[in-house]
């Protein structure tokens, strides 16, 4: 679903390459090749997206040691929440005084569907049409997510009954 202008992405280069490692080891039988596409895709629709953390910020970091590029991250881009789904590695306490919030992403979908609900029904519609083999409708859109979107899901699907 693309942002419609309802959230801005930030990364690193250090997040993306572990998005890929992540996805090269939970996905069996995954081509890198289509990681590295949707990369650079990701890249196309936000080409601004990516920041650069200084290394000092990272060191003072206090987070688990191997994810503290990612606030470092969030600070460099003035971003104002972590959206992960490793909520475990980047506690409240410790990105509040960073003035960063930390939420999952059905949390993050939620909210948008709740504060631009217009805005998320276009990315949905937006995203189907780009499904040509096989086409795809909003409703098994949604119905391929639910497990891992459930409080967005039942949002969207209120509102579109």
């Amino acid at each position: 679903m693309s942002s419609a202008h309802v959230f801005r992405p930030i990364r690193s280069l250090e997040i993306l390459a572990e998005v890929r490692r992540a996805i090269l080891r939970s996905v069996p039988g995954v081509e890198p090749a289509r990681i590295d596409r949707m990369r650079d895709d990701m890249q196309a629709a936000f080409p601004d997206a990516t920041v650069s953390p200084c290394p000092r910020p990272v060191s003072r970091m206090k987070n688990d040691p191997g994810d503290r590029h990612v606030p470092a991250a969030a600070v460099a881009g003035n971003a104002q929440a972590i959206v992960t789904w490793n909520m475990r590695h980047f506690p409240v306490r410790l990105c509040r005084p960073l003035r960063i919030a930390v939420c999952s992403p059905d949390e993050l979908l939620a909210r948008a569907q709740a504060d631009s609900p217009e805005a998320v029904e276009s990315a949905l519609s937006c995203q189907v049409a780009r499904y040509t083999a096989p086409p795809m409708t909003v409703d098994e859109l949604l119905g391929r997510h639910a497990v891992r979107l459930p409080g967005f899901i039942a949002a969207v699907r209120v509102r579109r009954t």
